[in-house]
């Protein structure tokens, strides 16, 4: 709970407005091989990803990919350490395989 308060207080200017809603935090760790199908978060308010990896490289797969609302167009997001990706419960989104034989570290955020 202690990390939780930490890490919201350090983020909650960057994050939607999430008043009256509660937070969830998930420490991930995604091994070699390992890739997200495309989904929506239908059942959250929004997430998010603050990613933990130092010297990853987009050649090292476990990139973010999303469809652009606005546009319909694929975008990508290279995880680089200390980053956020924040989105709502309506966005596509899905990431490519795990290329680099460490885990990739993320931890998710999640309004609900």
């Amino acid at each position: 709970l202690e990390l939780l308060q930490l890490i919201t207080k350090k983020i909650e200017m960057l994050m939607p407005q999430y008043r009256g809603m509660s937070i969830s935090l998930h420490y991930q760790k995604w091994p070699y091989g390992s890739a997200i199908n495309p989904h929506r978060d239908t059942s959250k308010r929004f997430g998010a990803t603050i990613y933990l990896n130092s010297d990853w490289e987009e050649t090292h797969g476990g990139l973010l990919y999303w469809t652009d609302k606005d546009t319909n167009a694929e975008k990508n997001f290279v995880p680089i350490l200390n980053s956020m990706v924040v989105n709502d419960r309506e966005e596509w989104h899905w990431t490519s395989q795990n290329k680099r034989f460490d885990v990739r570290k993320t931890l998710q955020v999640w309004g609900h």
